[in-house]
């Protein structure tokens, strides 16, 4: 993930693709504290996942505990 990716919004599937995983496990990452997505502008479905989330530096252990800290934001989980 270079620096101009971290600003780019994926939807979960792409999310699941660039991080080697499946759609239900964004999504069960989501639920369980470990990623957080927004609606995009005029959605009222199709979560989208900011980029950053995917480097190592970000994931696991730091964003987790920046999301505990925020807790339940709304546009966020």
């Amino acid at each position: 993930l270079d620096d101009e990716d971290v600003a780019v919004m994926l939807d979960a599937n792409d999310f699941a693709a660039r991080a080697g995983i499946s759609d239900q496990t964004v999504r069960n990452w989501e639920k369980a504290g470990k990623l957080f997505s927004v609606l995009g502008p005029m959605r009222s479905r199709g979560r989208l996942y900011p980029a950053f989330q995917l480097r190592p530096s970000v994931r696991d252990s730091p964003l987790e505990r920046i999301l505990e800290e925020l807790g339940d934001l709304d546009g966020a989980s």
